[in-house]
C-alpha cells in the first residue's frame, strides 16, 4: 500500500488483523509479520504474531525516523505439510493516521522563514 507520511512527525496504522495457525499440527511455524519498508531498503517489523491463533484490533505508532517509509508489507507465511494447509491471516480496515510537521522550529513565530517546507 502507498504510504504518504513525508514531512509527519507521527503516524498511527490502525486495522484488524487475524492469525489461525494450522490445527493439524504445523501451526507453529505459521507467522503474520507487518513491515514497514523505507527508501534506502532497510525495514522494520512493527507487529509479527508467530505460532499460535491471534485476533484483534490493533494499534501500531509507526517508526518514522531515519529513511523516508514508502511501504508497508503484510506477509502470512503458513508450514505446507505434503502440500495441505490449515492456517489462515486476514488484514481489514486498514487505517493511516498521520500528524503534519506545520512549523520548523515547534511553534508560529510569524515568521514565514520559520514555517516548514513540508507544510501544506
Amino acid at each position: 500500500m502507498p504510504l504518504a507520511v513525508a514531512g509527519q512527525t507521527s503516524a498511527t496504522l490502525r486495522l484488524r488483523a487475524v492469525l489461525m495457525v494450522d490445527p493439524n499440527g504445523g501451526g507453529q511455524f505459521e507467522y503474520l509479520d507487518l513491515e514497514l519498508r523505507r527508501q534506502d531498503g532497510t525495514g522494520n517489523s512493527e507487529l509479527y504474531w508467530v505460532g499460535q491463533d491471534q485476533s484483534g484490533s490493533v494499534v501500531l505508532p509507526l517508526s518514522l525516523g531515519g529513511s523516508p517509509v514508502v511501504e508497508l508489507w503484510f506477509t502470512h507465511s503458513a508450514f505446507s505439510a505434503g502440500g495441505v494447509e490449515g492456517g489462515y491471516a486476514q488484514i481489514d480496515d486498514v487505517e493511516l493516521l498521520c500528524g503534519p510537521v506545520l512549523f520548523a522550529d515547534g511553534f508560529e513565530s510569524g515568521l514565514t522563514t520559520h514555517w516548514s517546507a513540508d507544510a501544506p
